[in-house]
């Protein structure tokens, strides 16, 4: 079973896995992660938790390793299989489990295509299907693919930002550096370099910015079709909105206050970059 960051163990309906035996306590006992690994602590049951073959909890807490047995109550007996920090995860309806791997998440649907989850900021998750993106939290109740899903999205990995500067879009430089192998984001802002990285999410970027640099009217300068993106890039348009995700992420972990703004749209479903100031590489040619 995965386990979320505080997993509560008992036959309460509160618990996360609840077992029947009458020696497990309502609120038996939780596994914790906590800096950097398991921690088993009892919650003051009446039969105790059992680590190993004779080391009793009473109220106590511990460190568990991989491969590490404990039991409730003495009888109901479980092992620690992964040490690794938890996943997001989500239950459908009837019971059926698919875990997350790396914070993202996702759910299949009945066409043969996925929804997404991604983190956000702070304990915000989106939710990436066929309608615009929804924020959820974790414990939330969602609807996809014709499924109830319930969502475990405590993963204690959420990304932290740096506030220690206000960065604005307004004030920057977009500049796409080309290699053989990739094309690297960097960002000039306040007389800072900042390299923002490579990744299908540049290209998305790198499709916006070329539409930009293209002229027109200021107002009307830039804006492409959702669709028309889709197809230049191969991808669907959850896809397409995955990058969107990725992107904003991306300007908002190094500090830029207005990282939604990074990409603008309108309807019916165009997009365009949201910064004018751009460097392409000159020897890329021009679609």
């Amino acid at each position: 079973m995965p386990l979320r960051v505080r997993h509560l163990l008992g036959r309460a309906p509160d618990c996360h896995t609840r077992f029947d035996e009458p020696v497990v306590s309502g609120l038996h006992a939780q596994l914790r992660w906590r800096e950097g690994r398991w921690v088993l602590h009892d919650l003051g049951s009446v039969n105790g938790t059992r680590l190993g073959e004779q080391q009793w909890l009473h109220g106590g807490r511990l460190p568990l390793v991989r491969g590490q047995r404990f039991s409730l109550g003495g009888q109901v007996l479980l092992e620690l299989v992964d040490d690794g920090p938890p996943e997001p995860f989500a239950v459908r309806e009837d019971g059926v489990v698919v875990e997350g791997v790396g914070r993202e998440l996702y759910l299949p649907m009945t066409d043969g295509g996925e929804a997404v989850l991604l983190p956000d900021a702070g304990e915000d998750w989106v939710l990436l299907a066929d309608e615009e993106p929804a924020s959820v939290r974790d414990g939330a109740r969602v609807q996809v693919g014709g499924w109830s899903w319930t969502l475990a999205l405590s993963t204690s990995q959420q990304p932290t930002m740096s506030r220690t500067r206000l960065r604005l879009l307004a004030d920057t430089r977009l500049r796409f550096e080309v290699s053989e192998a990739a094309v690297c984001l960097v960002a000039e802002v306040d007389e800072q370099r900042v390299v923002l990285g490579t990744g299908r999410w540049v290209g998305l970027l790198l499709a916006l910015a070329r539409r930009r640099l293209v002229g027109g009217e200021v107002g009307e300068r830039g804006w492409l079709a959702a669709a028309v993106i889709c197809a230049a890039l191969a991808i669907s348009e959850v896809t397409l909105e995955v990058l969107v995700h990725r992107a904003r992420g991306a300007l908002r972990a190094q500090g830029w206050d207005d990282a939604v703004c990074i990409i603008e749209r309108r309807e019916p479903r165009e997009l365009r970059l949201g910064v004018d100031a751009v460097w392409v590489d000159p020897e890329l040619p021009t679609p």
